[in-house]
């Protein structure tokens, strides 16, 4: 059991090690090495560590103590995991994991602990240094975003908003746009105008303020409320009809000009690949909307409804 707990614990390093230092150079395969480090931490090493230390230590007095040890590591992990990778869910594990230390280990730690006789201070020191290293770290993962580029990306919203309306006139004034194209144009507009909305509801944001435009939701920004306003929900979420009918639109505009360079431009307008810019396959809706802030959000529907109107008026 020891050298398993070795050679495992060998393995787990090397895989975090190699998937940090190729996610901060952005080179392919990054995910897959963290999740794969991050998998044998929680499930090879650390179960088979604390079953050794526990076997060794030989007091069942303590059992509690290492089961919750376990959950605070697993919790915390997982949390980071979730969060580096940009997965939905990655906010709500963020928030269990910040309290969850101090809440559920401290308390069992403290306990078990008192009833050693001559326990040593230093180690109680050293675990609560260590809670406060992982407090900063989830609360960094957390607030991530400098909040000028919050502010920034609310301005080029705000400019795209700004934008529409002419350009919705000028599409309007057209009388050569085929009716298909027209037709698969509007369907677009419209869902993402419901999004627009969905997004609105998911913040409280007054009518009175969205009457004003985008940059009035800057207070109530947040990450994966796009996760909820726009990927739940039973049946085809708003997110994939979105995709849908964007994939819809670009076919009808493929049929209408058969141009390779306008081909090329409705593909780069209305990207739906959902790979990152490592080429991995991570699904559109996770890559557009997961763990994405408000700001972001809105940016990029006020940018897609302005690209539709250009697309119709290229076609």
């Amino acid at each position: 059991m020891k050298k398993f707990s070795y050679s495992s614990g060998i393995v787990t390093v090397l895989l975090a090690l190699l998937g940090v230092n190729f996610k901060i150079q952005h080179w392919p395969g990054a995910g897959i090495m963290l999740t794969l480090g991050i998998f044998c931490l929680v499930f090879v090493f650390l179960p088979a560590a604390l079953v050794n230390n526990y076997k060794r230590e030989g007091n069942r007095r303590n059992l509690a103590l290492y089961i919750v040890s376990y959950l605070t590591i697993l919790v915390v992990t997982v949390g980071a995991l979730f969060k580096i990778q940009h997965w939905p869910g990655a906010g709500i594990l963020i928030v269990i994991g910040l309290p969850f230390p101090f809440l559920v280990f401290l308390p069992v730690y403290l306990y078990v602990t008192s009833r050693i006789e001559h326990f040593e201070l230093n180690k109680t020191v050293f675990v609560l240094l260590a809670l406060a290293y992982v407090s900063v770290f989830s609360a960094l993962l957390a607030i991530n975003v400098s909040k000028f580029i919050l502010d920034d990306t609310l301005s080029l919203a705000s400019v795209h908003e700004q934008m529409s309306a002419p350009l919705g006139e000028s599409v309007s004034a057209m009388k050569d746009i085929p009716v298909k194209v027209k037709s698969d144009a509007n369907e677009l507009l419209a869902q993402i105008d419901r999004c627009r909305m969905l997004m609105y509801a998911a913040t409280h944001t007054p009518a009175e303020e969205m009457k004003n435009g985008v940059q009035y939701i800057g207070m109530r920004d947040a990450q994966n409320i796009a996760v909820e306003a726009l990927m739940g929900g039973e049946g085809i979420s708003p997110a994939q009809q979105l995709k849908e009918d964007m994939e819809k639109f670009k076919a009808s505009l493929s049929a209408s000009n058969p141009s390779p360079a306008f081909h090329s431009l409705a593909n780069t307008l209305l990207d739906t690949s959902g790979k990152d810019s490592q080429g991995e396959e991570i699904g559109w809706d996770v890559l557009t909307f997961g763990g994405r802030h408000v700001s972001w959000v809105m940016n990029y529907l006020e940018g897609l409804e302005n690209s539709v109107y250009m697309l119709e008026m290229a076609r």
